[in-house]
Formats: C-alpha cells, structure tokens, sequence
C-alpha cells in the first residue's frame, strides 16, 4: 500500500493511491488490520483488509500530547505492537516515551520524559536514550530496545521501567543482565518461549 507521492493523505476507498512519509514499524491486529508508525507524519494510521487507509491517532503536527487519538500528537514514532487488550503501544522515539493507543480512542503515555538521558522506575520518572522498538509477551510486558543507550528495557504491566541486559556502554559480549553489552539494538521481538530475540546493529547479529 501506498506511493511515492510524500504529501499526506488518508483514502477511505478501496484501490487509490495513499502516501506514507515514511513509514516506520507494523503490526498486525486481531481483525487483521495493519497498524503502520507513519514517523514522518507524526500519525499512527492503519491499512484495513480491504485496503483502505485510516489515521488511528495523531495529529499530524509534530509535538507531544496525551488525549483523543485525533488531537494527538507523536514526534517520529518508529515503532508499534498490539498487547493482549487491543491497546496499540507505541515507540514514540524523537519524544523519548512509550505511549498507548485504548480502543476507546484514546493516547497515553506508559513511560518516559523529554529527558534524553538513561534512568529506570516508574512513568514519567523514566528516561530514554533512544527507544526504537517495543515487543509484548503474553503477560503484558513490553520489550523496548532502547539503541542509543545499548540496552533492553522492561517494562511491566504495573509501569515499572527496568534494564533487561546491556550497561549502556557499546560493545560486544554475550552473558546475563547489565555483563551483556550491545552496539546500538535497533530491534526486538519475541519468540514462542518468550526468549526476547535482538537486532544488534552495530554489531551485525542477531541475539
């Protein structure tokens, strides 16, 4: 779906030209709906089955608000997942936090400041670095890959922020927690034993 036309624009029927500026992370929901991080239009938006094309939630100006989806406001979001209840999490990466979209329309915020720095804990007392992917398990846990800092980031059903693995210093070494070291992690995901399975970019491997 979609063109190389980079202006804007939602099409409701089926079979036309809609654009994307560029579209960062997918998911797919239960319907079989895709739910697209449109980053540089600052939206979430999704694809239904027929093909037509929806903005979920954003405004379209880049900023940061909570509240009804339609007057919303994401900078660069870069990365999406559907948990357990429908709720579609979101890695609102130039903004720092990690938001959720409720099927009854609206946009929180689940953690992170503006605060471009590492700190654990608990809502708006978390920092980021550089959050740029988020997976779930099937107990509502996310798994945010936090790139810039070198490190995987949990985050409970509770809002309870803490380190996975990594140090936040780059490098390459394998083992457990904070001994683990990556070279920007740009991507997570999770296999069917809840193993979080990791992009390591800079050093070209999968873990």
């Amino acid at each position: 779906a979609g063109d190389n036309d980079y202006n804007m624009k939602d099409e409701h029927r089926v079979n036309m030209p809609f654009n994307f500026t560029y579209g960062g992370g997918v998911a797919v929901d239960g319907d079989g709906h895709v739910i697209v991080a449109d980053s540089a239009n600052h939206r979430i938006r999704k694809i239904a089955k027929d093909g037509s094309v929806f903005t979920l939630a954003g405004s379209g100006t880049e900023g940061f608000q909570d509240g009804p989806c339609e007057s919303a406001r994401f900078n660069s979001p870069y990365s999406v997942t559907i948990d357990g209840y429908r709720n579609i999490i979101v890695v609102d990466t130039d903004n720092l936090r990690i938001r959720k979209i409720t099927p009854d329309g609206f946009v929180h915020t689940i953690a992170g400041s503006k605060c471009q720095e590492f700190k654990d804990g608990h809502g708006a007392y978390v920092r980021f670095v550089r959050p740029s992917s988020v997976a779930v398990d099937q107990f509502g846990n996310l798994f945010v890959a936090d790139s810039i800092h070198h490190s995987i980031r949990k985050i409970t059903p509770s809002g309870l922020v803490t380190t996975l693995a990594g140090n936040g210093c780059p490098g390459n070494a394998l083992g457990p927690g904070n001994s683990a070291c990556f070279n920007i992690p740009t991507a997570v995901s999770l296999d069917g034993d809840g193993n979080v399975i990791v992009a390591d970019y800079k050093n070209h491997r999968v873990l």
